[in-house]
C-alpha cells in the first residue's frame, strides 16, 4: 500500500534545560526536509536515539501535520531542569459509550481520512466551526456528523467525561467538535485536554495532536 508522503520540517526540542541538545540533534534520525508517511513512522526507533543520547526517554515526541508547504511539525520533550510536568484530571471509571450510529460515523471518518490522505487531499473547510473535508467521501461523512452531533451535545459530553474507554473518549471528542456551540461543550473539551489516557500510558492532548478533525468549538 503506498501512503501518503510528507516533509520533516524544523525539530523543535523543550525542556532541555541542563541538557547536551546537541547530542540529541547529532542521535536524532529525523531531518527536516526527509520525506516520510505517518504509518510508517518509526516512533520507537526516535524514542530510543533520545534514550541513547541523554540517558532518558523524551516526555513528549508529537509530529503534526502540516505547516507550511506540507511540513510537518516536530516537538521533542527532554527532562532537563526546565521540564515541567503538567497536572491530568484522573481518567474516568465509567460506562458511558457512543450509540453505534455515532460510532460507525467515527469509524467511517477514520476510513475516510485514510483516503483521503493517498489521495493527497489534506484541506478542508473550516468557515463554520467545524472542518469539512474537500475530499468528497470524508466530507460526506463530515457533514453526516454534523447532523449526528448538532442537538446531541449532552450525550457526547457524557461519554468524554464518564467512559473509561480512551477511544470512546477520543470518539466522543471528534463528535463534539461538531455539535452545537455551547458554554458546555467547550468546557467539556477543555477538560478532556488533560485527562489521562492510562490505557496508552499518556494523556489526552498527545493522542487529540493526531484526530483528523480536532475538536474545535463553534463560532
Amino acid at each position: 500500500m503506498e501512503y501518503r508522503q510528507f516533509k520533516a520540517g524544523p525539530v523543535n526540542y523543550f525542556g532541555y534545560g541542563g541538557l547536551d541538545v546537541g547530542k540529541v540533534r547529532a542521535a536524532f534520525p529525523l531531518h527536516t526536509g526527509d520525506t516520510v508517511s505517518f504509518p510508517t513512522l518509526p516512533m520507537n526507533q526516535l524514542r530510543q536515539a533520545v534514550r541513547d543520547a541523554i540517558g532518558s526517554p523524551p516526555t513528549d515526541l508529537a509530529i503534526v501535520c502540516c505547516a507550511d508547504e506540507q511540513g510537518l511539525l516536530i516537538f521533542i520533550g527532554l527532562a532537563g531542569n526546565t521540564s515541567r510536568a503538567l497536572a491530568n484530571n484522573p481518567a474516568p471509571v465509567g460506562d458511558a459509550q457512543l450509540d453505534p450510529e455515532g460510532r460507525k460515523l467515527y469509524d467511517q471518518d477514520m476510513a475516510a481520512l485514510r483516503q483521503a490522505m493517498m489521495h493527497g487531499v489534506d484541506r478542508e473547510d473550516d468557515s463554520k466551526g467545524y472542518a469539512v473535508s474537500a475530499y468528497p467521501e470524508m466530507k460526506a461523512v463530515n457533514l453526516a456528523m454534523r447532523s449526528y452531533a448538532l442537538d446531541r451535545g449532552p450525550e457526547l459530553i457524557d461519554v468524554l467525561q464518564n467512559s473509561r474507554d480512551p477511544e470512546q473518549r477520543i470518539a466522543a471528542a471528534t463528535l463534539l467538535g461538531y455539535a452545537k456551540r455551547s458554554p458546555a461543550q467547550a468546557g467539556a473539551l477543555s477538560r478532556a485536554v488533560s485527562t489521562q489516557m492510562k490505557q496508552y500510558g499518556t494523556t489526552q492532548p498527545e493522542l487529540l495532536k493526531f484526530l483528523p478533525v480536532r475538536p474545535k468549538v463553534n463560532r
